[in-house]
């Protein structure tokens, strides 16, 4: 995955506070947001306080919290998706942003054309 440093990602999950660091220093001018289960948001967002750029949210793929053609990314960290959750994620990425789907070993990636 190559990100430009002004980017903003979706993260449709909460990864561990090491990959949230790495990927926070991917986009230094950018923002990661990362969406997850309530019980989840609380302990991240203590571990990751002094990141500027990072963002964490309750949330779930089928209802995204934000306006359309926000995100230049998506990562999606999992095979489970709904045909609304891709209807949502298509909604919130920028004309030309991608959609990242990873699942084990294997990295997916859709590019919006429009």
């Amino acid at each position: 995955m190559t990100f430009a440093p002004t980017d903003r990602v979706l993260l449709l999950e909460i990864p561990g506070g090491e990959r949230l660091r790495a990927l926070s220093d991917l986009v230094p001018h950018g923002a990661i947001v990362a969406m997850g289960a309530e019980d989840e948001v609380m302990g991240m967002r203590q571990e990751c306080r002094d990141l500027p750029n990072v963002m964490i949210h309750p949330g779930g793929l089928e209802e995204i919290p934000w306006g359309p053609t926000q995100f230049h990314h998506v990562l999606l960290e999992t095979s489970q998706c709904s045909p609304k959750a891709l209807k949502e994620i298509w909604r919130v990425l920028l004309p030309e942003g991608s959609l990242w789907i990873i699942s084990g070993s294997e990295t997916l990636q859709f590019q919006r054309k429009s």
